[in-house]
């Protein structure tokens, strides 16, 4: 018999990649190549990002995001905008590491409790950006400590996390990001890393099992 998983991908502009035209976003990547059924399982994708969105805003909007049928599977991704010192935070994030965990664990039992979905976490690559921050360090350096959170959180609510930081770590950021003054969001070449990064996952932790 035929199965169907309902996936989600809720995250902010790394997820959006406004920046590429649509068929080299990788989440179009992904929503095309699933479109043909493994071991006679289709999917359905839902794809819900915001641009500078913080966990903060997650919290507020995940309501609207889980007001569907069935999810099967939700993938998420925050962090990089939570973890952004900006000249003018007076030295402060603009999520508050402590608040940042909060804010995940809030995600994680709301979605638990409206429709219990497999829940994957994306981590983010490394930044070709290397200017200060408003604490004085990188934005590189200030969001690992928020990927980190990451990791412990997951241990502690059980789910799952694709280390995107971790599995580009063999190419330069020169590759997969946008050249400057960007430095941030995904050339072509990086978000078509993440597509097959994320449906190497997909199909080898999930479809493969069913």
């Amino acid at each position: 018999m035929n199965k169907k998983l309902n996936i989600i991908i809720f995250g902010d502009s790394i997820v959006s990649c406004s920046q590429l035209i649509k068929n080299k976003r990788w989440s179009y990547i992904l929503k095309k190549k699933f479109e043909k059924k493994v071991n006679n399982i289709s999917t359905k994708f839902k794809i819900c990002s915001f641009n500078g969105a913080t966990t903060k805003e997650a919290v507020n909007k995940i309501k609207f995001v889980l007001d569907t049928r069935k999810i099967d599977i939700l993938i998420l991704m925050f962090g990089i905008n939570d973890s952004v010192y900006w000249m003018s935070g007076l030295g402060k994030p603009r999520v508050d590491i402590k608040d940042f965990k909060k804010n995940i664990i809030k995600l994680i039992k709301k979605a638990k409790k409206k429709c219990d979905p497999k829940i994957i976490f994306l981590t983010s690559h490394k930044f070709l950006q290397n200017r200060l921050e408003g604490n004085g360090k990188t934005h590189n350096h200030n969001y690992q400590n928020y990927r980190k959170e990451i990791f412990k959180i997951s241990k502690s609510h059980k789910f799952e996390v694709i280390d995107i930081y971790k599995e580009l770590n063999q190419h330069s950021p020169k590759n997969y990001c946008l050249a400057l003054p960007d430095g941030l969001h995904l050339s072509n070449f990086g978000s078509l890393k993440y597509s097959e990064i994320i449906s190497k996952f997909i199909i080898n932790g999930i479809i493969k099992k069913k």
